[in-house]
């Protein structure tokens, strides 16, 4: 029996041991806060969630804007609600490395297809926006024009007749 008790205990702790590996580290700083189990060198992604919301859009957006043109500006929105159709709202968060990020909304209101009230986290007036001029600018080089088989068999029929 003393084999069948050393066997148990011996399972008993390796259940714990992948228990506590499969449960993760990245949990066990909300437990124990001093303890920092962070892997040097180890890559975390950038998160983020929800619309994009840029401070030169969030600059464009009047009073008395017809739907159609805030849909164009801000894109759809996260909460489109059916039991409050003119409410929209957007939602972005924004958490860099995996770190605690920052989170925004905005929501707006609309009277007769109309935008009415803007409300939530606004830039403010002649705030210089959040994003670098980089990140806003995409410039896409000319493709050349495509070489394939049947464009040189329909070039050699005409060369031919």
């Amino acid at each position: 029996m003393k084999g069948g008790t050393r066997r148990a205990a011996r399972t008993s702790a390796g259940m714990v041991v992948a228990g506590l590996l499969v449960t993760g580290c990245d949990r066990v700083p909300d437990v124990i806060p001093d303890l920092d189990l962070r892997v040097p060198g180890l890559y975390r992604l950038d998160v983020r969630q929800g619309n994009a919301l840029n401070d030169a859009a969030l600059a464009r957006l009047e009073i008395g804007m017809p739907r159609g043109k805030v849909l164009h500006l801000l894109g759809s929105p996260a909460v489109d609600d059916v039991f409050h159709p003119d409410r929209w709202d957007y939602l972005y968060s924004f958490a860099p490395g995996g770190e605690d990020g920052e989170w925004r909304r905005i929501v707006l209101h609309f009277e007769d297809d109309l935008l009415a009230r803007i409300e939530g986290d606004l830039p403010p007036a002649g705030a210089p926006s959040s994003e670098p001029e980089s990140a806003r600018v995409v410039t896409v080089p000319p493709r050349p024009p495509e070489k394939g088989f049947f464009r040189r068999m329909l070039r050699r029929t005409k060369n031919d007749g």
